[in-house]
C-alpha cells in the first residue's frame, strides 16, 4: 500500500509517525495562569513571564546542542515542559529535569511533574502519545506538591542502570519513594 495518501487536501505521509519505548517528562509550572494574569498590569509578573520565554530559549538551544547525543527530544508549551529519552536513558532524564526544576525555582517558578516510561511520538516540537498522557495524568493527580515523581516502569528501568554500579552511583539516592 502506498504510505502517502491525500486525505483532506492534506499529504500524510504515514512512514512519518511512529510510536517508540521512550521516557518522557512533563514538567508543569504552578502558579502560571495566574502570573499570567497579573502580567498585564504587574511589572513583577511580566518580569517573570519575560524569564519564563527566556527559559524555554535556553531550554530549546539545550536540548538541540547536548541531548541529540543521548536521543533527547525536548518541547515548551503554555507553561509546561516535555523532554523525551530513549527509555535506557531513564538517569540523563532524572538529571537534566533536575537542573530544570532547580533552575525554575531560583526563578521562583516552583513546578511539578511525572516521568513515565512507554509509547511516545517525539520530534523536535511534535509529542504525542500514551506515555505523554500517563506523565500528564501522574502529574495532576499524584504529584500534588512542587516535585517530580516516576511511575514504576521508570523506577525500574533507574534501578537497572544501576547494575552493576556505574561511575554515576553516587546518583542512586536521588530518586526516593514517597
Amino acid at each position: 500500500p502506498p504510505t502517502r495518501k491525500k486525505e483532506g487536501g492534506i499529504v500524510v505521509d504515514k512512514t512519518s509517525f511512529d510510536y517508540q519505548e521512550r521516557v518522557v517528562a512533563f514538567v508543569d509550572l504552578l502558579g502560571f495562569a495566574d502570573l499570567v494574569e497579573k502580567s498585564d498590569e504587574d511589572r513583577d509578573a511580566r518580569v517573570k513571564v519575560a524569564q519564563l520565554i527566556a527559559t524555554n530559549e535556553l531550554f530549546a538551544k539545550f536540548v538541540s546542542r547536548y541531548l541529540g547525543r543521548t536521543t533527547g527530544e525536548g518541547a515548551f508549551f503554555s507553561d509546561s515542559f516535555v523532554l523525551s529519552m530513549s527509555h535506557d536513558r531513564v538517569f540523563y532524564l532524572v538529571r537534566e529535569i533536575g537542573y530544570l526544576c532547580r533552575y525554575l525555582l531560583r526563578l521562583g517558578l516552583p513546578c511539578r511533574g511525572a516521568i513515565t516510561t512507554g509509547l511516545l511520538h517525539h520530534r523536535e516540537r511534535f509529542v504525542v502519545g500514551p506515555a505523554l498522557v500517563q506523565a500528564y495524568q501522574l502529574e495532576q493527580s499524584v504529584a500534588i506538591y512542587p516535585r517530580v515523581i516516576l511511575d514504576r516502569a521508570s523506577v525500574a528501568s533507574w534501578s537497572h542502570e544501576f547494575q552493576p554500579p556505574p561511575a554515576h552511583a553516587k546518583m542512586e539516592a536521588l530518586i526516593k519513594q514517597d
